[in-house]
């Protein structure tokens, strides 16, 4: 209150700055842009990309998807996420009515010719919480493809190291998980509907 003083002697809780989002052009600035550690994020509405090309990305935080959809989209790379160490609640991918896939959305990875593992799925790694995700989008690692892989529909890896307390709640993978890379004597890759592989 204006002139009066004011009892700072109670711990006062931290609140980070929530940043909604709810059409194409905030979603793709947001995608776009810095990711700091524990952003946090309010889906408000369903977002048509229009087919719109995503470069993946870390992220450390919090989404809130309210049960919306984002859909449309197209994936430069091998996932949406690289890494996910926040937490992502009530959110569907690829899908306009959450009931069918959008016959766009999906990730087509030709590898790199690494000799490291590569982590193909909406998610790269988990090292954080899925509550009640969906996702219709396709995952398929293609014929020319070099290299070893952990292949999820919606997560490559859970790794198993540095504490790793990951969770998947209600997690559903509609899309078709694909791996049509010629197998070798060598081959060590590894498919999974959900999870490519928890380690």
């Amino acid at each position: 209150a204006r002139n009066r003083v004011s009892d700072m002697s109670e711990k006062i809780p931290y609140r980070t700055w929530v940043r909604t989002i709810d059409n194409k052009e905030k979603f793709l600035e947001w995608a776009a842009g810095e990711h700091p550690q524990g952003e946090s994020l309010n889906i408000d509405g369903d977002i048509d990309l229009g087919g719109s090309e995503i470069t993946p990305f870390a992220f450390d935080g919090t989404i809130e998807g309210n049960s919306h959809k984002i859909y449309n989209f197209k994936i430069k790379g091998r996932n949406l996420f690289t890494s996910v160490k926040g937490n992502i609640a009530s959110l569907v991918f690829g899908s306009s009515d959450g009931q069918a896939w959008d016959q766009v959305s999906q990730i087509r990875y030709p590898g790199s010719n690494s000799s490291a593992w590569e982590y193909v799925g909406l998610i790269g790694t988990l090292q954080g919480s899925l509550t009640d995700v969906t996702s219709f989008v396709p995952v398929t690692v293609t014929e020319e493809a070099t290299g070893r892989f952990r292949i999820g529909g919606m997560v490559g890896s859970i790794p198993g190291r540095d504490g790793n307390d990951a969770v998947m709640l209600r997690c559903h993978q509609w899309g078709d998980v694909n791996y049509l890379q010629t197998a070798t004597s060598t081959d060590l890759s590894m498919v999974g509907g959900l999870v490519g592989l928890v380690d």
